[in-house]
Formats: structure tokens, C-alpha cells, sequence
């Protein structure tokens, strides 16, 4: 899934307008949004790909430290990026455990970061690495800390 479907995916899961081109992405929730979904993918390419500087890829082929045009895609494998993205974006962008879908959303982040685990352990697509802590990932807009998640 590239940057734009990622972007629409978001905003379609968090009940906003999904705009018909990359361009159209230029408001504060859509800013706010792309940096969320740059944060969640750097901190999990560092994590688990100890990739350092690149953690996304342009169209043609070309690795780069974020995803900026709308056919950059994340160096994490398509079938697993885009419910962690999705789904911790989510969670990050809203930062309310109250909120009606935050249980739904948590939920499906969890079961991406067991599958992506599940295949890093096994090997399918990774080599041996540290094992990923969602608590990492995800944290609060107005103080910075983390929320304080049970385990997946």
C-alpha cells in the first residue's frame, strides 16, 4: 500500500473526508497524519530492520528516510504495513481509550504486530532481531508519555 492508499485509509478508518489526490492532503489533520505514519514506520524499521536512515521506498526502487510522494511505500512487507500503520496512526491521531472505535483499532494493531512478529520469528521475511514492544510506538499527543496499554 503506498503513502496516498495509506493516507485514505486513515482518514476513512478515523470518519474523515478522503481527498482524491496526493494534493489534496494539505490540511492540519492531513499534515498531522503523514507525520504520525512516518513516526509508526521509522520507529518500527528501527526496531526490527536496523535500517537507521531508510525506512521507505519511491517508485523506482530508491530507498529514503520517509515517505513523502504518494507511491513512497515502507520497507516493511505491504501485507503487514498497512495495519500497523493503519491502525497505530489511528490510535495515535485520536489518543482517547474512550473513543468508540479505540478498542476496534487497538485490537487489529495488536493482531498486525503478532503476525509481524509470528513472521520475523519464523523467518519468512526477517532476519533475528529485538522483538517489537507496541508500547514503543504509540504515544499521547498532549504529554508525550505513553498510554498505558495492556500487552497484546
Amino acid at each position: 500500500m503506498n503513502f496516498f492508499e495509506l493516507i485514505n485509509r486513515c482518514l476513512a478508518e478515523l470518519g474523515l473526508e478522503e481527498s482524491g489526490s496526493f494534493d489534496g492532503f494539505g490540511g492540519e489533520a492531513h499534515i498531522y497524519l503523514k507525520k504520525i505514519l512516518n513516526r509508526i514506520n521509522s520507529k518500527i524499521c528501527e526496531a526490527c530492520f536496523n535500517s537507521g536512515y531508510y525506512c521507505a521506498v519511491d517508485k523506482d526502487g530508491n530507498y529514503k528516510q520517509n515517505m513523502e510522494a504518494a507511491t513512497d511505500k515502507s520497507i516493511i512487507p505491504g501485507f503487514i504495513s498497512s495495519d500497523i500503520l493503519t491502525y497505530g496512526a489511528c490510535l495515535e491521531y485520536k489518543c482517547d481509550p474512550a473513543y468508540s472505535k479505540f478498542a476496534y483499532w487497538y485490537g487489529m494493531y495488536c493482531e498486525a504486530l503478532k503476525l509481524f512478529e509470528t513472521c520475523r520469528k519464523m523467518n519468512i521475511f526477517l532476519s533475528d532481531t529485538e522483538i517489537i514492544n507496541h508500547k514503543d510506538f504509540i504515544r499521547t499527543k498532549k504529554t508525550g508519555s505513553d498510554f498505558s496499554f495492556p500487552p497484546c
